[in-house]
């Protein structure tokens, strides 16, 4: 009879649970004052789709309405009548080949151990094979799923010369997040929390964040279509 080590029973059914999205973000302050949260205080949202659909482009806009409007601000239909301009750019970017040394945990008194990728992984070379951990190197290529958010002072940004219009910008801040899929629509649930946890915010410095679905930063940023 064949049985299963218990370190692997436990990680087995510790990969039934919900895995975290690891997020990056970097944020900054420009020179003029971040806003504070006010009905009085109007925000137009564009979001540029860069290499991804339309309709997702949309649907991240809306996230960021809803956000915003959550927050206290203002939201409207045309950037003439806006004092801020809210714009968003999604992106995939491009992926790179990564190869390490994956753990296959074989049944203790199996042999020989069988160790098949998933997913977009492949074999390339099994380094060991006998009871218990069996180390396999694998290659798959990884994307930089990104979100890129700029808010503008809207009258200054639209009086300024083309080359001073940086000075209008009030706040910027990119989120990241590192995987195999390119589609943006299940992780950007997940970039959308990470930007907004540091809204109105100059991190200083790279921050990472692990979310899950029920992480109350994303959960308000999930709907039916995740």
């Amino acid at each position: 009879m064949k049985t299963m080590p218990l370190l692997s029973l436990v990680l087995l059914l510790g990969t039934l649970g919900c895995a975290p999205e690891a997020v990056d973000v970097n944020a900054y302050l420009g020179d003029q004052p971040f806003p504070a949260p006010s009905r009085q205080v109007t925000v137009f949202v564009e979001c540029h789709p860069g290499d991804q659909p339309l309709l997702l482009a949309r649907r991240a806009a809306q996230a960021v309405e809803a956000e915003l409007d959550r927050r206290g601000y203002a939201v409207v239909e045309k950037p003439d009548d806006a004092d801020y301009v809210l714009a968003c750019l999604i992106r995939v970017g491009g992926g790179q080949v990564v190869t390490r040394a994956v753990p296959r945990y074989a049944d203790m008194y199996a042999t020989p151990c069988y160790a098949g990728g998933y997913g977009g992984w492949y074999r390339s070379h099994v380094y060991g094979c006998g009871f218990g951990t069996t180390y396999v190197e694998e290659s798959w290529r990884e994307f930089d799923r990104q979100l890129h958010a700029t808010l503008l002072d809207r009258p200054r940004f639209d009086s300024a010369p083309e080359n001073t219009r940086h000075q209008a910008v009030v706040w910027q801040a990119t989120a990241v997040s590192t995987g195999t899929d390119r589609d943006l629509r299940a992780v950007l649930p997940y970039l959308l929390a990470g930007l907004f946890e540091h809204f109105g915010e100059d991190t200083g410095k790279l921050c990472h964040h692990q979310y899950t679905s029920h992480s109350d930063e994303v959960e308000r940023f999930l709907d039916d279509r995740h």
